[in-house]
Parts: structure tokens; C-alpha cells; sequence
């Protein structure tokens, strides 16, 4: 069980081209807060010297505020002045299975990525005692341009998906 007024964060799943996140928390207090949940050249096969540009895929999510919201976002470049992007916002009482495809609109220039490149952010705003969240989110490792997740999958990068990219 995660601890009060903290997100808990679960890598479920972690392979060349996919990974699983789950993140859960639970307030007892009034809470604002700001946490990185992804780092994406720490998951599995980064290579940390490219950037590491993740997507999201799916996101499954149960949020249960009074008053608050829950904000998942791709992390700008402070340091560029560059802003964080949103991926989803939640406030009241919902659920629900989004399947989708999301960019990290930010990945178009390396200067806008900071850290690992595709690295999301969790924004709390206005949570009370006994409001709570959880997500789970599926995100695709984007290997095209020399990303650092590039020469791990090759089949997956491929445009001919499915061909060997070598001979045998």
C-alpha cells in the first residue's frame, strides 16, 4: 500500500519496446504536489547519451476528488524556459479506459526534453483527506531519429515491420 500524500510508482512491465506504469496515492491531508513518476532513460535499455522519447499508448485511470485534480504531464527543459505539456487532466469522480496514442509534442526538439527525454511529471492541485487517484499507463520507447531506445528493437523500428533488418 503506497504512503499518504505520496504517489506510489510501480514499473509493471519493462521490455525493448513497451513499458507499464502504475502510480497510485491517497490523501490525509490537503496536499499540492509536483513528482516525476518516468524517467525514461532509466527503464530498460536507455541508452542515457540520446534522448529517450516515450509515448503513451493506453491509460487507464480512476480518480476520485472532491475538489482537486491530477495532472499527468511530459516534462519540459527548465532550463530552455521551456514548459511541461499536458497528457491528461482528472478532477471529480471518474474512470475509464483511454486508448490513444500520445506524442510527446516536445521530442521534436532535443533542447525542449529535459533529463531523459520523455520523462512525465504527476501535478496534484487542491487534494483533500480521503481523495485518491490511480493510473496505469502503457507507453510505446520511440526509437526513429537515433532516440535512445534505437538499436534495442530493431524489428520494432522497422518499416518493414516483421523482416529481419540482417541476414541470418
Amino acid at each position: 500500500m503506497s504512503t499518504a500524500n505520496t504517489p506510489e510508482v510501480q514499473i509493471t512491465f519493462d521490455s525493448g519496446d513497451t513499458t507499464i506504469v502504475k502510480v497510485t496515492g491517497y490523501f490525509t491531508a490537503a496536499v499540492n504536489s509536483n513528482n516525476l513518476i518516468v524517467q525514461a532513460n532509466t527503464l530498460l535499455y536507455a541508452n542515457g547519451s540520446r534522448p529517450c522519447v516515450l509515448s503513451v499508448r493506453n491509460i487507464q485511470y480512476a480518480a476520485a476528488f472532491a475538489n482537486g485534480y491530477a495532472q499527468l504531464s511530459w516534462v519540459g527543459n527548465a532550463a530552455a524556459s521551456v514548459a511541461n505539456s499536458d497528457i491528461l487532466i482528472l478532477g471529480g469522480r471518474t474512470s475509464s479506459i483511454f486508448q490513444c496514442y500520445i506524442p510527446n509534442p516536445l521530442a521534436a526538439n532535443s533542447a525542449n526534453l529535459a533529463g531523459g527525454g520523455g520523462d512525465i511529471g504527476l501535478t496534484i492541485q487542491g487534494a483533500e483527506p480521503l481523495d485518491s487517484y490511480s493510473f496505469v499507463i502503457t507507453l510505446n520507447k520511440e526509437g526513429q531519429a537515433g532516440g535512445g531506445y534505437a538499436n534495442v528493437y530493431n524489428y520494432y523500428n522497422d518499416s518493414s515491420f516483421g523482416q529481419p533488418t540482417s541476414p541470418i
